[in-house]
């Protein structure tokens, strides 16, 4: 179940799922997404991760393993459609 804050009337709105651990935000101008913890992830969950938050998926550094990097921050306010890049080591 979405949990719903308030943090300014009219101004911040944003929900958070508890199973994804996504959080979205949106203000009066363009929506923002909070980027994903990708770490720890094959590359099928960070693929599916970024797909639900409503990112793009960019370059993949080695294709086996699990996810050790990625290129922008977890938690961070970025644009819809984002490329985020990631690093997997086996």
């Amino acid at each position: 179940m979405a949990k719903f804050l308030d943090f300014a009337r009219n101004v911040w709105i944003g929900s958070k799922n508890p199973d994804e651990g996504r959080l979205s935000l949106k203000g009066l101008g363009k929506s923002q997404i909070v980027t994903p913890t990708l770490i720890g992830m094959t590359l099928t969950q960070a693929t599916n991760a970024l797909v639900s938050a409503s990112l793009k998926l960019g370059t993949v550094t080695l294709t086996t393993g699990l996810v050790t990097a990625q290129s922008v921050a977890p938690y961070t306010n970025v644009s819809p459609r984002t490329i985020v890049n990631i690093t997997l080591t086996s």
